[in-house]
């Protein structure tokens, strides 16, 4: 189940770095409203929840006998941590798409492995939370997105 999860959370991920683009960039008023890095973040699993319906309701329905409550709680907290860090990873500095795109198809295949060595998820999904926090309390607030680099370059000067 540890690794079905892992290859679903990769596409999940650039709908993550679309909403910090949206948040950050579109719409940076939104900086500026007085909520919590907490509120901010409950903002962001809402639709990741509402997303999510359709993969909760067929592992609901064939969830296998062998697998224990807890184990499911481990397996949606794992995810979570997962998220949470691939949002705290995109404050770090401006990161385009593809880029974005190939380091989260790496950070999968580094899950599959660690899985395959049998590293506990919960143990994946603390040090994920972890580092998650640790990014988010030194970059967030300092975080300042600049646009896309594309339109600058290719904006023409008038005195040209």
């Amino acid at each position: 189940m540890a690794m079905g999860l892992a290859i679903s959370i990769a596409p999940h991920a650039l709908f993550i770095y679309h909403y910090q683009r949206f948040e950050n960039d579109d719409h940076r008023w939104l900086r500026s409203l007085p909520l919590s890095l907490p509120q901010r973040v409950v903002y962001l699993f809402i639709p990741l929840a509402v997303i999510h319906i359709p993969e909760l309701s067929i592992v609901i329905g064939h969830f296998p006998s062998s697998l224990r409550w807890y184990e499911g709680f481990m397996l949606i907290t794992f995810a979570a941590s997962c998220y949470l860090l691939i949002y705290a990873c995109l404050f770090v500095g401006k990161i385009p798409v593809e880029k974005f795109i190939k380091r989260i198809a790496g950070a999968a295949l580094l899950i599959v492995v660690c899985i395959l060595f049998r590293v506990p998820v919960w143990v994946m999904a603390l040090l994920a939370f972890i580092a998650a926090l640790i990014l988010l309390r030194k970059h967030f607030y300092t975080f300042e997105f600049q646009g896309d680099e594309d339109e600058r370059n290719t904006t023409t000067s008038p005195h040209h």
